[in-house]
């Protein structure tokens, strides 16, 4: 994977070696992805599918990954603009008012940034990015395995998608739940069906 497709800077193309290797070497989601996503078939991918696979895979080593941009989409909901502080308070509250926490907030937003999911508005001051579509199916679905796995549901359905925090920046329209690898689809009454985690594969 070549990073410097998503970050600038030799220092941090290193740092994201580093998190690579603990994604490949950690996650489950990292060998779905190596048994699921050919190297040909990554190079064809767009720069949006591209971003929503490293977030995948980030978010997955680093679940403080995930809690932020869970909470920074919810904030954006509500108003264009956020500032450093809100984050500082939100995560507080999850893991802690320490330096700690500042400081793996203060590492995610310049990612955020370069992943344009997030723009900056002024120091300090953040504004929401309108969402993209990731089209890959492959892709899609294993954003979406990404949220289920982090958020720990057993299931969400799928017209909660357009709801669910973690799809305020990426949209996986490509999904498609006719030919799932990582999920599976159950009947439900209302909202399109349940989508959960195969443990089968």
């Amino acid at each position: 994977m070549d990073l410097s497709e998503h970050f600038t800077g030799e220092n941090r193309r290193k740092k994201g070696y580093q998190i690579v290797s603990r994604m490949v070497m950690q996650t489950g989601s990292s060998r779905q992805c190596a048994d699921l996503l050919s190297p040909a078939t990554y190079l064809e991918l767009s720069e949006t599918d591209k971003t929503a696979l490293l977030l995948c895979l980030i978010a997955a080593a680093y679940p403080f990954c995930y809690e932020m941009l869970r909470i920074m989409s919810a904030g954006f909901r509500v108003q264009d603009r956020l500032n450093t502080r809100f984050a500082i308070e939100k995560m507080g509250d999850l893991y802690g008012g320490n330096r700690a926490t500042e400081n793996a907030i203060y590492a995610l937003i310049p990612m955020m940034l370069e992943m344009k999911i997030v723009d900056r508005v002024k120091r300090s001051i953040y504004g929401s990015v309108p969402g993209k579509p990731v089209s890959n199916p492959l892709v899609a679905e294993m954003y979406v395995y990404t949220d289920i796995l982090l958020s720990k549901s057993k299931s969400i359905l799928v017209d909660d998608i357009a709801v669910r925090p973690w799809y305020f920046y990426l949209n996986p329209e490509g999904l498609n739940v006719k030919r799932l690898n990582m999920l599976k689809i159950s009947e439900s009454r209302t909202g399109g069906g349940y989508l959960s985690i195969d443990p089968q594969r």
